[in-house]
């Protein structure tokens, strides 16, 4: 990784590092706080993702989404400076607590809704909603991250055809090529508080094919059947989201969120719960 043109940036660990991106944590000396550099090897193809999630990034403000200060090209990588966070990706937190406790899981697809309300408002659906892309902060706040494979809502920014994602999270429009608004990001959502409350996504397979047959033709079963500790109700709202059909499934995020906290236990605010 080539960090030459980021002189104002003191390098102080490497967070993580794929064969896609490497994230390190760095001191910027200019404005002397911790902030995190996602660098990432230069082709036509990340290009686009890399200048398409910064350009995304800096249309939207909000607690519930990681911010980006920066987006600096350096010969063979793109570079996105973004605020430094402590905390655990939601995949790390399922790993080692699933099932998650009902109240636990709601408080942080609740925070996930409020970022996807923002990003919507914004004519932007994200496309990409999944454990690895949600950090929950010691605080109890939850970010939601990586907006490079987002789109504008009723904008075709890939051929037809062409799909983009993660296979286990995708919608059934998704998966199969379509033109997708808002409400795959409920689906995706749905799927991943289907995860949280039984530690099953039900949509995972070893293979793409064999996942997007099931996203297809496979209802899940209830998640109070694997969890029987989660109430009815939640479940209705689970399922409700994964609806094959668009039109069945909740029009906006808002009205997900709504329906979680109508039916949760706590009055305290989500972090709150987290924490």
């Amino acid at each position: 990784m080539q960090l030459d043109a980021l002189q104002r940036y003191q390098v102080i660990e490497t967070i993580s590092t794929s064969s896609l991106a490497t994230v390190v944590k760095a001191y910027d000396k200019v404005m002397e706080r911790m902030v995190a550099i996602k660098s990432i090897p230069a082709s036509k193809k990340t290009a686009i993702r890399a200048l398409r999630e910064a350009r995304t990034v800096a249309l939207l403000n909000h607690p519930n989404i990681v911010t980006v200060y920066d987006f600096i090209e350096t010969g063979n990588y793109y570079h996105l400076v973004m605020e430094y966070l402590e905390g655990l990706t939601l995949q790390k937190l399922i790993d080692q607590n699933a099932p998650i406790d009902t109240e636990v899981a709601v408080a942080i697809a609740m925070q996930v809704c409020r970022a996807l309300e923002n990003a919507h408002d914004n004519n932007i659906v994200h496309r990409d909603i999944k454990p690895d892309n949600i950090l929950v902060l010691n605080s109890g706040l939850v970010k939601v991250m990586d907006f490079g494979v987002s789109k504008l809502s009723g904008v075709p920014i890939t051929r037809e055809g062409e799909i983009v994602g993660t296979f286990a999270y995708m919608s059934p429009e998704q998966a199969t090529g379509q033109l997708v608004d808002e409400r795959s990001d409920i689906w995706s959502t749905s799927v991943v508080l289907y995860q949280m409350l039984t530690g099953v996504n039900p949509f995972a397979a070893s293979t793409a094919r064999v996942s997007v047959n099931k996203i297809l033709h496979t209802h899940p079963p209830a998640p109070n059947k694997l969890n029987p500790k989660i109430p009815q109700e939640i479940c209705r709202i689970i399922l409700k989201g994964l609806e094959k059909f668009p039109p069945d499934r909740f029009d906006l995020a808002t009205d997900l969120r709504y329906k979680l906290q109508r039916h949760r236990c706590s009055t305290e605010e989500p972090p709150e719960v987290v924490k």
